[in-house]
């Protein structure tokens, strides 16, 4: 009995298709990573110069990184419930 030909040409694909790249979606993310980490540490930098605007006090002046900080938190909760009412693609354009 002959050995059938096992040999796949090279013009032959997947059942899958053809392989997809993240590279495009994964550069757009780092990008907002570091860019969203820079205007976190940029409040450090802006908080004196708000404080001799403003004629702020030390305290009334940390209340700047406080809101920035609450602002996580509050939105957290909703953001949640939105993810779980039209699912995590859906809510990525809702939220923006």
């Amino acid at each position: 009995m002959p050995i059938p030909n096992t040999k796949v040409s090279p013009a032959t694909t997947s059942a899958a298709g053809p392989a997809t790249t993240y590279r495009g979606p994964l550069a757009v993310l780092t990008t907002l990573f570091f860019m969203w980490g820079s205007l976190t540490s940029l409040n450090d930098v802006l908080i004196p110069y708000a404080q001799h605007v403003f004629n702020l006090s030390l305290a009334k002046s940390m209340l700047i990184q406080t809101a920035f900080f609450l602002a996580y938190f509050v939105f957290s909760i909703p953001s949640s419930k939105i993810i779980d009412w039209i699912g995590y693609k859906k809510a990525i354009v809702v939220d923006c």
